[in-house]
């Protein structure tokens, strides 16, 4: 049952109360430098080091490849019972449908505070930056915005490749860039093949197939998705977004990452109605302050579904981007959503607070600001 958070004390909560802590940069010898997905190594004068060519990265693959699983996919409730007190998603719909009641793009959300056990800080960081500066010692959670329609969105060509973009600049959503680099795709783009087998047999393991259209081929218009969710219709579908797949891998070194793929509401469309976004546009979020409440309401969905999810994988350092407030959003929404998000995750650990179990359940979530078009 959840407890009526009208009854507890009223704050608002705003920008300039948010705790903006100054990381410092790492101190590393000078004689070591650092690369993208790959362990850090001894810079050696070239005069002394004659060119040979190197199998670390090869190797280096070969372990990622080894030490990654498949998607698992956490839907609704349904693996959460171990520790919160109720199992009907329309339990959390009804408090969401009591709380979010905007009018206007000019209301200012109000959010209550309850309990410290769930921390949330802003830091003005990249997130590759971010965990390259964490210690081994914790679970790290990172929260992919994921394309509803076609895991890896833009980079893979259909659910059995990923692009060769020999030429070109990959995509640059937040999925895409954050999936660019585990890829390790600066190596693609110089155009070689074993690294091309090694990059699909990575994506192949952990994320084919495991949730997107069932036809992805661009003839098609079909909207029946792996996850069993018709996204096109003008059916409200709140429960719909309480959906993340994790991956268990080894991300910039760090050999802790849970990578949560999550999805906030889609309200834009591709250039072909064939493409994965106009095909799972929510036809039920229309562009207006009707529409905002439920785009807001699908959004909490995807937040509670992400902690629940750290929570439940054991995570102690959850990283979020803006989710939901970039290419997803209608446009004259962007601004309002960017705005509150804060405010939004507020409500999502507050409803999660109400039905833990066990109170005494910690977790950090740090919102990375910088380049991000989640």
């Amino acid at each position: 049952m959840l407890y009526p958070l009208q009854q507890q004390q009223t704050l608002e909560v705003v920008e300039s109360d948010i705790l903006l802590p100054q990381l410092k940069e790492p101190v590393l010898p000078p004689t070591i430098t650092r690369h993208v997905n790959r362990p850090l190594v001894p810079d050696v004068p070239e005069s002394t080091n004659p060119k040979v060519e190197s199998k670390t990265y090869r190797t280096y693959w070969d372990k990622v490849i080894d030490k990654s699983f498949s998607a698992e996919q956490f839907y609704q409730l349904e693996k959460y019972t171990d520790f919160i007190n109720i199992t009907d998603i329309n339990d959390i719909k009804k408090s969401l449908d009591s709380m979010i009641q905007v009018t206007s793009l000019k209301d200012d959300i109000k959010t209550e505070k309850i309990g410290n056990n769930i921390n949330i800080e802003k830091v003005n960081k990249l997130i590759q930056e971010y965990i390259d500066d964490l210690p081994q010692d914790n679970e790290i959670g990172l929260c992919i915005a994921g394309n509803s329609g076609k895991p890896a969105g833009g980079l893979s060509n259909d659910y059995m490749t990923i692009k060769k973009l020999l030429n070109t600049t990959p995509p640059q959503g937040q999925e895409e860039n954050i999936l660019s680099d585990w890829f390790n795709l600066d190596k693609l783009i110089k155009g070689n093949k074993t690294t091309q087998q090694l990059i699909n047999k990575l994506f192949e393991k952990t994320i084919q197939r495991k949730w997107g259209l069932k036809i992805i081929e661009i003839s098609s218009k079909d909207i029946d998705t792996i996850q069993e969710i018709q996204y096109k219709t003008d059916t409200e579908k709140t429960e719909a977004y309480f959906l993340v797949y994790a991956v268990k891998t080894i991300y910039r070194n760090k050999n802790n990452v849970h990578l949560l793929f999550t999805f906030a509401p889609n309200t834009q469309m591709n250039k072909y109605l064939s493409g994965s976004m106009s095909r799972t546009k929510d036809l039920s979020i229309k562009e207006d302050i009707n529409g905002l409440n439920l785009y807001i309401k699908g959004l909490i969905a995807a937040l509670i579904a992400t902690i629940l999810c750290a929570i439940k994988k054991n995570i102690k350092i959850l990283i979020l981007p803006y989710l939901g407030c970039g290419i997803n959003a209608y446009e004259n929404h962007k601004r309002y959503l960017t705005k509150n998000f804060v405010k939004f995750l507020d409500i999502a650990s507050n409803i999660i607070f109400n039905i833990l179990t066990d109170q005494n359940v910690s977790l950090n979530i740090i919102i990375c600001t910088g380049r991000s078009r989640a």
